[in-house]
């Protein structure tokens, strides 16, 4: 747990410090926060997935048989519908508010989203069928 504290507290001073620096730079300098705070954010996910995969391994919570694992893919499956669902509403919202362009983004991601949802399932479905 202590490794989760480190990563959040070492996450959130590093964007206070490129917050405080787009304070100070003068105008044309605009894209180095830009670029600090994608790697940061970038950087946060990575360790983030680290110290996700270090303590499963630790607490052997990543094996196929445990309770934890079983409870890991059934929240992965809700998490992706309910990213459906809020990215079906934002789309819907950047449509009301005229962004058209940025809708059309949006409702291409989420066709990719899908697509690939059913792109998985067809490679394991094909698995599964091979070997029964």
């Amino acid at each position: 747990m202590r490794a989760w504290f480190t990563l959040v507290g070492a996450a959130l001073a590093a964007l206070l410090a490129v917050w405080a620096l787009a304070n100070v730079l003068p105008a044309g300098y605009e894209v180095i926060p830009r670029i600090l705070y994608a790697i940061i954010v970038f950087g946060g996910a990575v360790g983030g997935l680290g110290v996700r995969k270090h303590n499963e391994k630790r607490n052997r919570t990543a094996d196929v048989d445990s309770v934890e694992h079983q409870i890991a893919i059934q929240a992965r499956a809700g998490s992706f519908v309910d990213g459906l669902v809020i990215a079906a509403a934002f789309g819907l919202y950047l449509v009301l508010t005229a962004q058209f362009e940025t809708a059309l983004l949006v409702y291409g991601l989420l066709c990719v989203s899908i697509g690939l949802f059913w792109a998985r399932y067809a490679i394991l479905r094909r698995g599964i069928n091979r070997a029964a």
